[in-house]
């Protein structure tokens, strides 16, 4: 779990700076460079890869803040109580 957190963050850091980096480089190059549209590509692939990685903890591994199924049942209890 530890390890795909890891990537997550990383890929998503990278992705923040890499946007920055063609952001700058976009107000500086020509208009005809393809250096910013390839930056763009690579980073549009890491985000993906990240969200994959971020859907591989939070559905597959069943990470989150609370369980699933405990949000349900308080839900449930909620719903009871009101209808009392």
């Amino acid at each position: 779990m530890k390890r795909i957190g890891t990537y997550h963050l990383v890929l998503n850091l990278c992705a923040v700076i890499l946007f920055a980096i063609n952001l700058w480089l976009r107000l500086r190059l020509p208009e005809t460079s393809r250096i910013p549209l390839l930056l763009s590509i690579v980073g549009v692939v890491g985000l993906g890869v990240s969200g994959w990685f971020g859907g591989e903890m939070v559905y597959v591994k069943g990470m989150a803040v609370q369980a699933v199924e405990e949000l349900s049942k308080e839900q449930r209890r909620e719903e009871l109580r009101r209808a009392a």
